[in-house]
């Protein structure tokens, strides 16, 4: 991820978003709960944000709602799984 943002990607780009989807989803198979939590709500936050900006669910993308979909998805799966 330090390689992407040194090659210019921002933070809240969708790429950056799906590395740290999946960053986060290995957190929490290795039991580093607290930081899969901070990754899957950063994930979930933005992705929100960014579907605000587009001017709501029927305004934004396809790939900004599935990223946004995915986002979502994984850190609620997680959490079904550890409090089930």
């Amino acid at each position: 991820m330090k390689k992407c943002m040194e090659a210019g990607h921002k933070e809240d780009d969708e790429s950056m978003i799906e590395l740290s989807v999946k960053l986060a989803s290995l957190y929490a198979q290795t039991d580093r709960d607290d930081e899969a939590e901070l990754g899957f709500k950063f994930c979930v936050d933005t992705m929100n944000e960014k579907v605000k900006k587009a001017g709501g669910i029927l305004e934004a993308d396809t790939n900004t709602l599935a990223l946004r979909g995915i986002s979502m998805h994984s850190k609620y799966h997680v959490y079904c799984i550890r409090n089930a």
